[in-house]
C-alpha cells in the first residue's frame, strides 16, 4: 500500500486536483490524504464540497500577511510530514 498525500490550498488547486483523488481513491494500491493549507478556506471549503471531498488534514491559518501565512504553513506541514510516511506528496500551485 502506497501513502500518497495531495496538498492544496486554494479553489484552482482543488480542481486541479480532484479528478487525481477520486482515481487515487479507486485503486487497491493506494491509500490517499487529502491535506488542505487552510488557504482561501471558505472558497476552498465550498470547492471540496462540490468535489465531494473532505480533508484529512486541515492545518490553521494563521499570521495576517502572506509571509505571516507561509511561516506558519511551513511550519505545519513541516511537523506532518516529519510525523507520516508518504510514497509521494502531490503539490499543485
Amino acid at each position: 500500500m502506497h501513502n500518497i498525500a495531495l496538498v492544496s490550498g486554494t479553489r484552482p488547486e482543488i480542481i486541479k486536483l480532484a479528478p487525481i483523488y477520486h482515481a487515487l481513491r479507486r485503486v487497491s494500491w493506494a491509500r490517499v490524504q487529502w491535506l488542505h493549507t487552510g488557504q482561501h478556506d471558505e472558497m476552498a471549503q465550498q470547492t471540496l464540497t462540490c468535489f465531494d471531498i473532505i480533508p484529512d488534514i486541515v492545518l490553521q491559518r494563521g499570521g495576517r500577511t502572506l509571509a505571516e501565512f507561509g511561516a506558519g504553513c511551513r511550519l505545519q506541514l513541516e511537523g506532518r510530514m516529519a510525523g507520516q510516511l508518504w510514497s509521494a506528496v502531490v503539490v499543485q500551485g
